[in-house]
């Protein structure tokens, strides 16, 4: 009778362990699925990222490209701006010289 008695602790005690084990392996493979999920979130985010670095990047070369450009545009407007001036002034000599000699 005492040796079933203890047989029957032993069980009890077995199975406590047993169910105590098989939840902590539970609430591991749970955190385990969590971690795998947010480092596969971490990922997609780094991978969102990179590309929207890239964007902005060619972005800002393709604004910066169109700068020169501008600039560029700009200079030639006001060469051709001082060469109408200088013509300008040209023919208001020319004229000048023109009513003398009349």
């Amino acid at each position: 009778m005492e040796g079933e008695r203890i047989a029957h602790k032993e069980e009890a005690v077995e199975s406590l362990v047993a169910r105590a084990v098989g939840k902590e392996r539970e609430s591991l493979e749970e955190r385990t699925r969590k971690v795998r999920r947010t480092a596969a979130d971490l990922k997609a985010k780094d991978k969102a990222r990179d590309r929207e670095r890239l964007r902005l990047q060619a972005m800002e070369r393709d604004l910066q490209d169109r700068k020169v450009g501008l600039e560029a545009r700009d200079r030639a407007i006001q060469e051709q701006e001082a060469e109408l001036a200088r013509r300008r002034e040209e023919l208001q000599r020319m004229r000048e010289q023109t009513e003398d000699l009349l």
